[in-house]
């Protein structure tokens, strides 16, 4: 197994942060979404929030807005997509053409289409991440180490210091 991707969190403040400094790729739609949503899912239980993320809205859209991310669920093809606001997205394009054709796609066929940025995976990963994700935060170990593998499978390792985590990358890669 081998590290493709990385992030390493530390637990301060009663909540845990992002060790690396800035954007870092796909990886950091979840590290967002840790941030911005995580407590959103604990609130009413992770299982709920499972269940409503999977249960069409009145529109038939699978998606959850956050305050700096969205996610959305592909049943087709058994995905699920943590991705930039499109809104956010539509407003850095110049072109008023452009826009008016980004504006009639969904969310869904952007991050199908890898028009804006995302993490995409498959729903099994996602349930894994959110569910491990809780546990962790409950056992609160001083550090988690967020990876992806060569298998394209995203990870949580809870450690008890930034040298077990650089070991681990460096071991792994």
């Amino acid at each position: 197994m081998n590290v493709k991707q990385y992030i390493k969190f530390e637990f301060n403040n009663d909540d845990y942060y992002s060790i690396n400094k800035g954007f870092q790729s796909n990886i950091s739609y979840i590290v967002l979404f840790f941030h911005n949503a995580y407590r959103y899912a604990q609130r009413d239980g992770i299982e709920k929030f499972i269940n409503d993320l999977y249960t069409p809205d009145a529109y038939g859209d699978r998606e959850k807005m956050f305050e700096m991310i969205t996610v959305s669920v592909d049943n087709e093809a058994d995905l699920v997509y943590i991705h930039e606001d499109c809104l956010d997205f539509i407003e850095t394009i110049k072109s008023k053409e452009l826009i008016d054709f980004y504006e009639e796609l969904s969310d869904l066929d952007l991050c199908r289409n890898n028009i804006i940025g995302r993490a995409v995976m498959i729903k099994d990963n996602f349930i894994y991440l959110l569910t491990t994700w809780d546990q962790l935060w409950d056992q609160k170990p001083p550090f988690i180490l967020l990876y992806q593998n060569d298998k394209d499978w995203y990870e949580l390792l809870p450690c008890q210091s930034e040298e077990e985590m650089d070991k681990f990358v460096t071991d792994h890669s």
